[in-house]
């Protein structure tokens, strides 16, 4: 499914709302999946964002432990943590289907 996606933090921060209006949007395909990660031991529910323009395809953004927190018209929330640098941070998503 074609998605805009504008991630809530950086590094774990929240940003504002005019912040996150103001930033640039990722453009790509929402991928969800179950993904074994060594890494953890352990199968996480993965959401990833696809730049489906480009040979060999390239994952923008990775979304792990998803979990959906709400649904209204073409918009949803997801949040999970991402991994930058071995390092967790916790993240939400507002993603928009186009």
């Amino acid at each position: 499914m074609r998605v805009r996606v504008r991630p809530i933090n950086v590094h774990g921060v929240a940003l504002s709302t005019k912040e996150r209006a103001e930033g640039a949007a990722v453009h790509g395909e929402l991928r969800v999946s179950d993904v074994r990660e060594d890494a953890f031991g352990r199968v996480l529910l993965t959401a990833q964002v696809v730049d489906l323009l480009n040979t060999p395809e390239i994952v923008q953004l990775v979304l792990h432990d998803v979990v959906l927190l709400s649904v209204a018209g073409k918009k949803m929330r997801l949040r999970g943590f991402e991994l930058k640098r071995a390092v967790q941070y916790a993240q939400a998503w507002d993603v928009e289907l186009e």
